[in-house]
């Protein structure tokens, strides 16, 4: 995934979405998260664990020209 395609990226995301940005796999990102080793914050939305695109970048290190 390109620098533009992860600034393109939705405000709120899934894991899936976002372990696509650190080039990890949906299952290693959820066990990452399970081990509270995951490279980005995500957040619980009734039963759904989702990221968002701030802590995404943040995670990256790419800043968000807006």
């Amino acid at each position: 995934m390109t620098r533009a395609d992860v600034l393109g990226l939705p405000v709120v995301m899934s894991v899936e979405t976002a372990a696509s940005a650190w080039g990890m796999s949906k299952q290693a990102a959820y066990d990452m998260i399970g081990r509270g080793t995951c490279p980005f914050l995500t957040v619980r939305v009734g039963r759904y664990t989702r990221v968002l695109r701030s802590d995404l970048l943040e995670s990256l290190r790419i800043r968000d020209q807006d």
